[in-house]
């Protein structure tokens, strides 16, 4: 057998013999066109039959198709938009004893996937606008619409969650967290947080402090609210509702 050494060979059709074209690594190519090669023929590369958005992630000796490992699906955030907004409803349920705080209205759209969770955080500075505390308290409420079919509250902290006695001036931070199952994957969610206050104390919240130098737009409140796949988040004993 005559070897050829050559650096380019530029042909439409190689007539080859019956063991077809032999390369240096000892293998050959008869008839198939290279071009159809699949992933599959190469050495280290094991991709079988990938699921859908399934990526090549190496092993350590080989490449092979994983299910992405990233569970936040998507992320919303917002700032109250109304400065030292004065919160006057007293203990309640619904959205006409609750007062909506400006700026913290979600739309999340539609789920991905019926199982995912939302996972919803509010924080803001709250200031009892200088009045006496004999007592007093306010609190978060979480409301949700789903599908446009009006807003329900769906979890509330209960206006002694943030509990003063006999206190002068003061400020604090107010915070409310919590994980939300969604209801389903076909359905728009929208979310809003609520406030009440206990008895006679008027609220502000979002408020501005002397000398607290905002810069670059910075509130004093912010909202956020992350979808959560199920691929990779063990709920323990949280319950669906």
């Amino acid at each position: 057998m005559s070897q050829l050494n050559v650096g380019t060979v530029n042909a439409t059709t190689i007539t080859t013999g019956a063991t077809g074209v032999q390369f240096h690594d000892g293998t050959t190519q008869s008839s198939s066109a290279i071009g159809s090669m699949t992933l599959n023929d190469l050495n280290d590369l094991s991709a079988g039959t990938p699921g859908v958005n399934q990526q090549l992630t190496w092993n350590g000796s080989a490449w092979v198709p994983q299910t992405s490992q990233q569970n936040i699906v998507k992320v919303w955030a917002n700032g109250g938009t109304t400065v030292n907004q004065v919160c006057s409803s007293r203990r309640g349920s619904s959205t006409s004893n609750m007062m909506f705080i400006n700026g913290t209205e979600i739309d999340c759209g539609t789920p991905e996937n019926a199982s995912n969770w939302h996972r919803v955080y509010w924080s803001s500075v709250v200031d009892d606008s200088g009045g006496a505390s004999n007592p007093d308290g306010f609190g978060f409420g979480l409301f949700r619409n789903v599908n446009g079919a009006g807003w329900n509250r769906i979890l509330d902290m209960g206006s002694h969650s943030n509990y003063v006695n006999g206190l002068g001036d003061w400020y604090e931070v107010g915070s409310f967290f919590a994980y939300v199952p969604v209801v389903n994957n076909t359905q728009n969610h929208k979310y809003r947080i609520y406030m009440d206050r206990h008895n006679d104390v008027n609220y502000r919240v979002n408020c501005g402090i002397g000398d607290d130098y905002r810069r670059n737009g910075w509130n004093n409140s912010c909202i956020e609210v992350w979808e959560i796949s199920t691929a990779n988040f063990t709920t323990y004993n949280l319950t669906r509702y």
